[in-house]
């Protein structure tokens, strides 16, 4: 039995092939804002363009978080300050 199957077993987790842990953790990594460059270097990616091609089925789903957070940014720079 591979090393992996036999560790998941005894963890009492759902049985998944190595690979797809790998699209798990390049999905979740994406999702939670790490820069892509970050998840690509962890893949192990030859460049960044690898990594964007395979995951950019997550991105567009970050676009409208993208665009909240630079327009908070924008709106925050518009408010005098305090002292």
């Amino acid at each position: 039995m591979p090393w992996f199957t036999q560790h998941a077993r005894a963890a009492d987790l759902p049985l998944i092939r190595l690979h797809d842990l790998r699209h798990s953790y390049a999905t979740a990594a994406l999702s939670a804002g790490i820069p892509a460059k970050v998840v690509s270097e962890r893949l192990g990616h030859a460049n960044i363009a690898i990594t964007l091609d395979t995951y950019s089925h997550v991105l567009p789903n970050m676009q409208e978080q993208a665009a909240e957070q630079v327009r908070s940014v924008i709106l925050a720079a518009d408010e005098p300050t305090t002292i």
